[in-house]
């Protein structure tokens, strides 16, 4: 609420490339980054709602595993293609990501193509209606 009081500010949601495809074994995790991505992007309609979201930005952070020890001892299949992420790379990113006010990063970015599903394509849908509101 401060910073639409101020009409200044910039909100930033780390969640997870896993918030896009559901892997079997981590249902909880993927759910909860789910969650995560589907309250910031409900944050994000509000502030455009309220003509606010020129001054007050958002950006939705979606790494792949950083190299925290949270997921020490996890097998990666494909390590060669999409590399565990170190987390000053990570914390770059992000700094880069609100200096240039971009809306969402996925870490690495082949990630972002991982998965286009329905509910992907309604989600595009839901935005692009968000942005054209009906007179």
């Amino acid at each position: 609420p401060s910073m639409l009081q101020r009409n200044r500010g910039h909100i930033v949601t780390v969640a997870s490339v896993m918030a896009l495809a559901a892997v079997a074994g981590l249902g909880s995790y993927c759910a909860s980054k789910w969650a995560a991505m589907g309250f910031h992007e409900s944050i994000r309609f509000e502030i455009r709602r309220l003509g606010k979201h020129r001054h007050v930005h958002t950006t939705l952070v979606l790494p792949y595993v950083v190299d925290t020890g949270m997921f020490a001892g996890v097998r990666q299949h494909v390590r060669w293609l999409v590399p565990t992420l170190q987390p000053v790379h990570v914390a770059r990113r992000l700094v880069a990501a609100v200096r240039q006010r971009r809306a969402m990063v996925v870490m690495p970015p082949l990630l972002a193509y991982v998965r286009f599903s329905v509910v992907q394509l309604l989600f595009c849908l839901f935005r692009f209606c968000s942005l054209h509101p009906r007179p």
